[in-house]
């Protein structure tokens, strides 16, 4: 007959300890992640967001977007670059090396930058 595993929370329980009790007396401030650092803000009416898009592609202009990810895993986030406009309500917003591709309903605010 074969005995059940059994699993003992005290095995762990020393480890677990010495990591939080580590973290309270560490000198490092708690860093948090980058997207709770993130100020939400209220989103744009899509006519407005729909002209100042069409502004910024036509003229260059370098833009910050507030952006929320396609999947539900994403934080909203805020990107820099210079838009430009591809097929079907999509936005290529370039800045340096790094690309994005976002879609209209993705943009939550979007502002020049001066």
């Amino acid at each position: 007959m074969q005995q059940p595993k059994s699993y003992s929370i005290f095995k762990e329980t020393p480890q677990l300890l010495t990591r939080v009790i580590g973290q309270l007396f560490d000198d490092k401030p708690i860093q948090q992640p980058d997207h709770a650092r993130i100020t939400l803000l209220n989103p744009q009416p899509a006519f407005q967001r729909r002209r100042f898009l069409r502004q910024a592609v036509d003229q260059h202009y370098q833009v910050t977007m507030q952006v929320v990810p396609a999947g539900q895993d994403g934080y909203p986030e805020n990107i820099h670059g210079t838009v430009k406009a591809l097929s079907n309500d999509k936005y290529l917003l370039s800045n340096h090396n790094v690309t994005y591709v976002v879609t209209f309903d993705q943009v939550r605010y979007i502002i020049h930058d001066k």
